[in-house]
């Protein structure tokens, strides 16, 4: 009876599990499939910048309080992103207390990822390594031996593939298994904190346990995809006019893509509007309803189509690795204006939203350039403003010129980063102590096939949170006017 009580207590008991890991391998997307929610994933190093919580859905049959934590790449000398994981790591945060890591690692890059886990196996709680990337570890005639892994590395192993879920009812099954089983003696809690000594000892552990099988270079190799796409993105001469069709595209693609559906909801409420009149007696109440309510409703309505492709266009980028690439492009050009090229994605994502643009700019290293790179954010042209400008070009260009229309707004977009861009030189000179920016060293990841259902969830939660924000005011000031107007 006593040992029944106790099976019961433990497969109630809730833990607290973080995620830990370098950036971009794969932990707010493996976040996202435990918790069947919605936070920002993208291909490309420091999304995540702060605590990101949640608990595993009840499928699983047990309930884990996941933490997503910001990537490290060492506790040695961290950032202010790092340093925030590293304290819940080690049990000095205030509100997170560990009982479990899930350490995430690319399985292209075990040496690599592998060099922090150290730090995290010394804490004294359980660790389960989560291999991510599988995908493209068999697209490269590789293979990992999960068991053998196991064994050298003392501590559980379980491959996921967090875009499709697979995997992921067997790590929250083994995470909630070790729960009690720290991995004391372990070849990962012997590792030293250095990331260059704690390489060479992963690098050897692997050669001595056979649990790598690698026909050639796990990197990107000259002939691979990604080296042939980068040759003509990252060219020299060639890279910034793609760029900027690449921008153009996007922008045309707000006007032309989006029209049809524009038509149908105009026609729509304008139609739900005459019928209200028609159905109800002629007063003032009615005439409100039909030309204040859902004509205010409409007129958000309306211009939902702009901003769900925005938002699907920035999410596509994001996760196919192109926007990393943009940094790169762009980072000499910012440089002369005492920015940094990891600057850039911060003030694209502005496009969009600057509050969420703010907390990207966290990533940046340096604390000069990302106060300057937050300061002038709010500068951007964000997507609340797309209603007003796709109005005013609407009227200003005839109609069927989808494209004159996207250049132009895409002209407006360029002006307000130029702007921006000017106004971060001229305070780099005269607010902050100017200083030469320091180089940019970025990892950029390999192109990768976008998963629809992600992307389409991310875009209807972005433009959810538009219509809460954004469309609740707009429809009550123009309520508001039409009864002012009569």
């Amino acid at each position: 009876m006593t040992t029944r009580i106790q099976e019961v207590e433990d497969q109630t008991r809730e833990l607290t599990v973080c995620l830990v890991g370098m950036p971009n391998s794969g932990k707010t997307t493996l976040m996202n499939a435990i918790t069947g929610g919605n936070f920002k994933t993208a291909n490309y190093p420091g999304v995540t910048v702060s605590l990101l919580r949640g608990k595993s859905k009840a499928e699983f049959g047990c309930t884990l309080n996941v933490v997503d934590l910001p990537g490290v790449h060492s506790p040695v000398a961290p950032s202010p992103e790092e340093e925030l994981a590293c304290r819940v790591i080690e049990g000095n945060h205030e509100r997170v207390r560990p009982d479990a890591f899930v350490l995430v690692v690319d399985a292209t890059q075990l040496e690599r990822h592998l060099k922090f886990a150290g730090f995290v196996a010394k804490q004294g709680k359980a660790v389960v390594v989560a291999l991510t990337m599988m995908d493209l570890l068999r697209q490269s005639d590789q293979s990992v031996d999960v068991e053998k892994l196991a064994r050298a590395l003392g501590v559980p192993v379980v491959p996921v593939d967090p875009r499709t879920g697979g995997g992921v009812p067997e790590l929250v099954k083994t995470v909630h298994a070790f729960a009690d089983a720290p991995p004391i003696g372990s070849a990962l809690a012997r590792l030293p904190d250095e990331p260059v000594s704690a390489f060479k000892l992963i690098r050897e552990l692997l050669q001595r346990s056979h649990a790598v099988r690698r026909a050639g270079r796990l990197s990107v190799g000259m002939d691979s995809p990604t080296a042939r796409i980068d040759r003509i993105v990252l060219h020299r001469y060639w890279g910034f006019p793609v760029f900027f069709v690449v921008l153009i595209s996007l922008f045309a693609a707000i006007f032309w893509a989006a029209q049809p559906f524009m038509d149908l909801i105009d026609a729509g409420f304008s139609d739900a509007g005459d019928l209200l009149l028609r159905v109800l007696p002629d007063s003032v109440i009615s005439r409100f309803l039909a030309q204040g309510i859902v004509g205010g409703v409409g007129a958000v309505a309306v211009f939902f189509p702009q901003i769900m492709i925005l938002f699907f266009l920035m999410t596509l980028l994001e996760d196919s690795g192109y926007l990393a690439r943009g940094a790169t492009l762009v980072d000499r050009p910012l440089s002369y204006l005492g920015l940094h090229g990891r600057s850039f994605v911060p003030m694209l994502s502005g496009f969009a939203c600057a509050i969420p643009a703010v907390l990207a700019a966290r990533a940046i290293p340096a604390r000069r350039e990302r106060l300057l790179t937050i300061w002038i954010i709010p500068l951007m042209s964000c997507s609340a403003r797309l209603p007003v400008y796709a109005l005013l070009l609407s009227a200003l260009l005839p109609a069927g010129s989808a494209w004159k229309q996207g250049l132009s707004l895409a002209g407006i977009y360029v002006g307000s980063l130029l702007i921006a861009s000017l106004t971060a030189g001229l305070a780099s000179r005269l607010v902050f102590d100017y200083r030469k920016p320091s180089l940019l060293a970025m990892e950029l990841p390999v192109y990768r096939t976008p998963r629809w259902k992600p992307i389409l969830r991310m875009t209807w939660a972005r433009g959810s949170s538009y219509l809460r924000r954004a469309g609740v005011p707009i429809m009550t000031v123009s309520a508001c006017l039409w009864l002012l107007s009569n």
